[in-house]
């Protein structure tokens, strides 16, 4: 399997290249022969996903060509890579200061590429740090999709959501989905949101266990529980006015699942908000994209086959301990 991550750094538009058959060697590619001008700090640029780049002034159609244009770096990165890369100039590190390419994988690692040296980094070859989120001799791995039953992404699921930066903290925000597989027969499913400093690599504050109970008997009773293993966060992440924004969709619409958006103080991970599109029926998740804000600060973000009917949006009722 083979996958050619392309970021143009004109437009910073990533192309997936459909799987094919072969060895699986993911790698990121970065095009063009100089440096980035705008950072991209979230899904499609900016809060309304636009995808725009409009300080774009130096690439034109007479620059753009075989002589001028092309391939400068190719980095391979531990599993498939769903989220968007993301990017931010002059980040002052341990050595100096760098311009970096950011990238998340389904293996749960987090990479910080030099954008424009592949010699750069503590071992000469452009990596500036990894961090990886499993544990193998602890047990703890990477969400099994055969065990999901689910062969939207395959063969493993960790990190999924396009991250978001604070450029004022220096900090990344991201989902790591994780599974602890110690004891065989009571495999235990996470969903992990991480604060981690751009120029260490190191996480900033605990992880978070995702867990949320919002009112409503769509699963039978008199309150939902949200469930890490039915549970799969495409959506990019939002970060607004201090509050850092998850959404959840499913695993190939396997029920009981439901669209949660779940708000978190970004300074310190405490849960501040949890929304449910459907508390008294099923299903209505969100999907691939990120949610959409205004300049009056109004929220958008569609959900998909399922009800209509929609909750409160209101403060958490409270951790609830996640189902077994």
């Amino acid at each position: 399997m083979s996958w050619n991550l392309r970021t143009l750094r004109s437009t910073h538009r990533m192309s997936r290249l459909r799987r094919r058959r072969g060895n699986f060697r993911p790698k990121l590619e970065l095009l063009e022969d100089r440096r980035l001008l705008s950072n991209v700090l979230t899904y499609h640029n900016n809060l309304l996903r636009t995808g725009a780049n409009l300080t774009e002034t130096t690439l034109t159609p007479s620059n753009v060509n075989a002589d001028s244009f092309g391939k400068l770096i190719d980095y391979h990165v531990d599993g498939q890579v769903y989220a968007q890369p993301l990017y931010m100039a002059n980040v002052p590190l341990a050595d100096g200061t760098h311009n970096i390419v950011f990238v998340v994988t389904e293996h749960d690692s987090a990479y910080a590429f030099d954008a424009n040296d592949p010699t750069a980094g503590p071992n000469g070859d452009g990596i500036l740090w990894q961090k990886s989120y499993i544990d193998m001799a602890n047990g703890l791995t990477t969400q099994n999709a055969a065990e999901l039953a689910c062969p939207v992404i395959t063969p493993e699921i960790g990190i999924t959501d396009t991250p978001v930066i604070d450029p004022s903290s220096s900090i990344m925000y991201f989902v790591a989905a994780t599974e602890d597989i110690s004891d065989p027969s009571n495999h235990v499913f996470h969903q992990q949101l991480h604060a981690l400093d751009i120029t260490t690599g190191n996480d900033v504050l605990p992880p978070v266990e995702i867990q949320a109970g919002y009112l409503g008997h769509g699963d039978g009773g008199t309150f939902l529980r949200f469930n890490p293993r039915q549970h799969l966060e495409r959506n990019g992440l939002v970060l607004a006015n201090g509050v850092l924004y998850t959404t959840w969709s499913s695993h190939c619409d396997i029920r009981p699942y439901h669209g949660w958006l779940i708000g978190y103080d970004a300074q310190s991970l405490q849960q501040v908000a949890v929304f449910n599109t459907s508390p008294n029926a099923q299903e209505a998740s969100m999907w691939s994209g990120a949610p959409a804000i205004d300049a009056s600060g109004n929220m958008f973000f569609v959900t998909a086959n399922g009800s209509i009917e929609g909750g409160e949006f209101n403060p958490p009722l409270g951790i609830i301990p996640t189902p077994s």
